[in-house]
């Protein structure tokens, strides 16, 4: 059993004596969403911390902080973006659920969950929460849901070329684009784009626009193209665009320069019941979990049911 002296910080020596379970998160944001918004409920079993304040922020921050917690002898659990699997060399595991990829071993400890979107900004896109906030903003009547589904899958077209770039750098631990990046123009050309990529990724033999290609295809496969398809396809979609570079664009106004409404639609998501299953389902197992109804060594990654 590790002792006081073995405990390597404050921060842990309170995850000992809190009596909940400590589940780490990037940022700050979204422990924010998830203690004050979607799950306040689960606060007196879970203790929502964000990685970036008690060390390194980001996806590598909390595979480090749940290491370092359980190192001291202390259960923890994490919950990362997808874009993680890219970050450690696993492309495919990013774009196909592990059902489809069995050739390819699981990266990351069972403590870690992965989740199915992008990031976290994605499950703020939700097509009411969306719709409702802009049009009290505008002062407007709701859109009929078809045409909101319509304005956000032609919205995430005009950004094909932007978010392919970005998995491209993700993949070669580059620096993503700013979600501005060309603000000014709506859909940055292809010359542009891999221009860009060029100057950030000088390694020999890799070819940069063959694989901006192959990004730009395999997210494009998900967007809808008739309006029978948009009911169909936007749960799909929305996970598989870069949610933070869609929000960000989608809000954006000139002069303004973070303009993006993420309280504002976590409230109304909670507040319409449509916070997203996925997410729901890992909370329960992890309250399970943390009461001792559930074993808390197997693997609770995405695609596996709790």
């Amino acid at each position: 059993m590790a002792t006081f002296k073995s405990l390597p910080d404050a921060h842990t020596i309170a995850s000992r004596y809190d009596g909940r379970l400590p589940v780490y998160l990037e940022s700050k944001e979204d422990a924010q969403v998830f203690a004050e918004r979607w799950f306040n409920g689960s606060r007196d079993t879970l203790r929502f911390i964000a990685a970036d304040q008690v060390g390194t922020g980001g996806c590598q921050g909390v595979i480090q902080q749940v290491a370092q917690d359980r190192d001291a002898g202390l259960a923890a659990y994490g919950i990362v973006d997808r874009d993680v699997l890219l970050g450690i060399s696993c492309p495919d595991l990013f774009f196909f659920p592990e059902e489809n990829t069995p050739h390819i071993p699981w990266p990351l400890p069972p403590e870690i969950i992965v989740l199915d979107c992008w990031e976290m900004e994605n499950y703020l896109l939700d097509s009411e929460a969306v719709e409702t906030f802009q049009a009290d903003e505008q002062g407007r009547s709701k859109w009929d849901s078809g045409v909101v589904l319509e304005t956000l899958s032609d919205f995430a077209q005009n950004l094909l070329g932007l978010m392919a770039a970005n998995l491209v750098l993700m993949t070669y631990r580059k620096e993503s684009l700013s979600p501005l990046f060309e603000a000014a123009v709506l859909e940055p050309s292809r010359e542009k784009l891999t221009s860009h990529l060029s100057t950030k990724i000088s390694i020999p033999d890799i070819n940069t626009e063959g694989l901006f290609d192959q990004y730009a295809e395999l997210i494009g496969e998900t967007v809808p193209t008739t309006s029978a398809d948009f009911h169909n396809n936007w749960e799909q979609l929305r996970c598989r665009v870069d949610g933070k570079m869609f929000l960000t664009r989608f809000f954006h106004k000139p002069g303004h320069k973070n303009n993006l409404p993420r309280f504002h639609l976590a409230t109304r998501i909670k507040e319409q019941n449509r916070v997203s299953p996925e997410l729901t389902r890992h909370i329960e197992r992890l309250v399970d979990i943390a009461n001792g109804r559930s074993p808390a060594s197997p693997q609770i990654s995405p695609h596996q049911s709790p």
